[in-house]
């Protein structure tokens, strides 16, 4: 079965040694508390999520694929409602948008079956170049 590594040492390095994330969070007041660990921790259960429930989805979204029920109905494979109906211990908490981001990353990466339809679309405008 297909496995799934997030590229952690290298979302690190581009957080804390080219962007200083984890000083510039602490300007903002929501945030004062959050350091470079915190930083870590958030990626750290962004990439073990990723790897162990969302990545295996691809193996039985394959297999089962969606079907068509009708009237705008769409049956996804079993397993892919879980994930996205559970909650995590960090749920209602807001953390910073960046290493949230980066966590968020690996969960698209991991497989974008589960991310494809919640993506915003962007502007017709911004992809016409000026």
């Amino acid at each position: 079965m297909p496995s799934y590594t997030a590229p952690l040492r290298d979302m690190q390095f581009v957080l804390h040694e080219l962007l200083n994330v984890g000083e510039v969070v602490k300007t903002l007041p929501e945030h004062a508390e959050v350091d470079v660990d915190t930083i870590n921790s958030i990626l750290e259960e962004g990439a073990r999520f990723a790897a162990e429930v969302i990545a295996p989805l691809n193996q039985s979204g394959d297999a089962e694929g969606c079907t068509y029920v009708g009237d705008g109905v769409v049956k996804t494979p079993k397993g892919f409602r879980k994930p996205t109906s559970s909650t995590s211990p960090a749920a209602g908490r807001r953390w910073p948008r960046i290493p949230s981001t980066a966590a968020r990353a690996c969960r698209t990466s991991s497989t974008t079956r589960c991310t494809k339809c919640s993506i915003p679309p962007t502007r017709p405008g911004r992809c016409i170049p000026a």
